[in-house]
């Protein structure tokens, strides 16, 4: 199994409009193609004092990476474009794909 992370920073002041959207606008989207059934949204807990925003991670499962590539393809990418169009720098992505290792032999 196979999981998809995209971790966002979010300026303090958006963090409130950044939830609205992720709950409204990007998750219903993305879980629109039926591929990606159950996404996750985590806050990350920082204790270094950063003043200026707040991190949030989203992640959700796939089965193989062509399957992934293929949503990322037709509704992954556009929907981080369109994060970036609307609101521009103030909020910052990156993306990372783990890999499951089993702990059992």
């Amino acid at each position: 199994m196979f999981i998809y992370n995209t971790t966002f920073f979010v300026d303090n002041d958006l963090i409130d409009t950044f939830l609205d959207y992720m709950k409204i606008n990007y998750v219903p989207d993305m879980k629109t193609s039926e591929i990606l059934p159950n996404p996750h949204l985590f806050k990350l807990l920082d204790t270094s004092d950063n003043l200026s925003g707040c991190s949030f991670s989203l992640q959700f499962s796939a089965t193989d990476c062509p399957t992934l590539n293929n949503w990322l393809e037709e509704r992954g990418n556009r929907l981080l474009s369109n994060l970036t169009e609307d609101f521009n720098q103030r909020i910052l992505f990156f993306s990372t794909l783990l890999e499951e290792i089993p702990l059992k032999e």
